[in-house]
């Protein structure tokens, strides 16, 4: 916890800075022997240039043929969607497209007034006819069943009005609608693209601030901020991006000016990076809970008081020093703190070891119990397993690895629900409650790689179902406590921690902000005079 107390004193004193455009700390701008000869400015001349470096290739730039979190960040760039999160809290929603939105009297229409005078990339102006036809193309496109199984269709009402029309009352609606992959094309362009058989996704068209000026697969990509943007052309006109595939590479180019961002950073070099006046650290939670999952119905962790144990046996901080270098923070809910619905709990499982032993033993096992533990080998899973594997032992329970990689663990834990512990994680992809406690313990989701505890309690379906109808923010945080209490007490899964969203920006860069998904919108961008 101390760790995250000195987190949340440097995200004080980066927004202790901020002003009405939510800017962060304004630190000390690039020195000529550090600025790469690209952006320096000669006397008298405004900046207008921003580059970042990536590593992670976009497989496409078409909303209709992706999922991948790569592309989905220039998505953002060159489109825009009927609505869109507030920079400064992405709980809030704000107009795009769409000027103004009104709820039907049972909530499964909603109507939105368009915006006039929208004009695409390539001169077309949009009408409704063509948006719904655009945002049937995402919904329809086979990448957004996790995203739309609340929407029946969308419809023209007339020249500056369409309407979602929705299956049943969907709380999280006005996110889904924001979320990139409901991006609007240009119908024009994709048709004529498909009939020449070219790659729209190549050659993108859209209404955002920013249109693609060239694509290098594995070296380069270029942007230029569109002059007829209906929101105002963007400061910063230019935008390049330079592939640096290695991590340590785009730390060094991040400290010497070459680039101004890069998405692609070892956490390693947080440290030296913080320290460099040169750069702004932009840092907060994000919408990821790392948990302990329970085979609740099979197995040894059948027995409630096991899954009590394991809660009372966790040193969180430890966990998050060997998974995450100290950088997250411990959960005290089964949501993380960053959506809508989260209520905190100030009376959290603590470490408790003598405690959690007397339960191993109440529980029939006085002499201790051997589990088997299925272990993601991929990525940084390893680390917070071992230390979870080591508490446990501390307790008597004996944890076996059965290590596998990403689609063995896939296949054998999360659908097959062949283990008996697992440590695993869930992103509200959608920023809401509702997307992590429906796939998570919703009965409907067991044996679908979602609710894999194999849990089922109709008290708690009836929550979630319940809740996520609900409309109202004061109602729905009641329900949501009423549900927490019984997965509280049940304990499909014990939730550890959440991760945390960190970045460096040039520290001349205005107008970036803290995001839980990492989602920025470059037209926010603009250099300090």
């Amino acid at each position: 916890m101390k760790k995250w107390i000195s987190f949340i004193l440097i995200a004080a004193m980066l927004f202790s800075f901020a002003g009405c455009n939510n800017t962060n700390n304004e630190g000390q701008p690039n020195s000529g022997n550090n600025t790469s000869s690209e952006n320096s400015e000669s006397s008298g001349s405004t900046k207008d240039t921003f580059n970042f470096g990536f590593s992670g290739e976009p497989t496409t730039f078409d909303p209709s043929a992706t999922k991948d979190s790569v592309s989905l960040l220039y998505l953002y760039q060159i489109y825009d969607r009927l609505l869109e999160q507030n920079p400064e809290n992405p709980k809030e929603y704000i107009p795009g497209l769409a000027t103004e939105w009104v709820f039907s009297e049972d909530s499964k229409e909603i109507t939105f007034t368009i915006r006039e005078g929208v004009k695409f990339q390539n001169g077309e102006l949009l009408n409704t006819e063509d948006l719904v036809w655009a945002l049937e193309l995402v919904r329809n496109g086979g990448f957004t069943s996790h995203l739309n199984s609340a929407i029946d269709h969308f419809e023209k009402v007339d020249d500056t009005h369409i309407k979602v029309i929705l299956n049943y009352p969907y709380s999280s609606i006005l996110d889904v609608l924001s979320n990139p992959n409901y991006s609007v094309v240009n119908r024009k362009a994709w048709e004529e693209a498909q009939a020449a058989g070219k790659d729209f996704g190549r050659e993108p068209v859209g209404s955002g601030a920013y249109q693609l000026v060239e694509w290098r697969n594995g070296t380069s990509m270029e942007f230029e901020a569109f002059a007829d943007y209906w929101g105002g052309a963007p400061a910063i006109k230019h935008i390049k991006g330079t592939n640096i595939s290695d991590n340590s590479s785009a730390a060094i180019a991040l400290e010497d000016g070459t680039i101004d961002w890069s998405y692609s950073l070892s956490k390693s070099d947080f440290a030296h990076l913080s320290e460099l006046p040169q750069l702004q650290r932009i840092e907060g939670p994000n919408v990821g809970v790392y948990h302990i999952s329970f085979n609740c119905q099979d197995g040894p962790f059948s027995d409630l008081k096991l899954r009590q144990a394991v809660a009372f046996a966790l040193n969180v901080d430890d966990i998050i020093v060997a998974a995450a270098e100290g950088l997250g923070i411990p959960a005290d809910c089964f949501v993380p703190s960053t959506v809508p619905g989260y209520v905190a709990d100030n009376n959290w499982f603590q470490q408790d070891v003598e405690k959690a032993k007397q339960l191993v033993a109440e529980a029939g096992y006085p002499d201790g119990l051997t589990v088997n533990f299925g272990a993601c080998t991929d990525g940084a899973w390893m680390a917070a397993i071992e230390i979870i594997q080591e508490q446990l032992r501390q307790i008597g329970i004996n944890c076996e690895l059965n290590k596998m990689d990403r689609a063995a663990y896939l296949e054998d834990v999360a659908n097959q629900m062949d283990y008996n512990i697992t440590y695993w994680a869930i992103n509200a992809n959608v920023c809401d409650a509702d997307f992590v406690v429906t796939r998570r313990f919703h009965s409907s989701q067991i044996g679908q790689t979602n609710n894999f505890s194999n849990y089922a309690n109709p008290a708690a379906d009836e929550l979630i179902e319940a809740a996520r109808a609900e409309l109202d923010e004061t109602k729905r945080l009641e329900l949501y406590s009423q549900l927490y209490a019984i997965l509280k007490e049940d304990l499909p899964y014990v939730p550890v921690y959440s991760g945390m969203e960190t970045t460096f920006f040039a520290s001349g860069l205005r107008g970036v902000y803290s995001h839980p998904m990492g989602r920025y919108t470059w037209k926010n961008f603009y250099w300090a005079d």
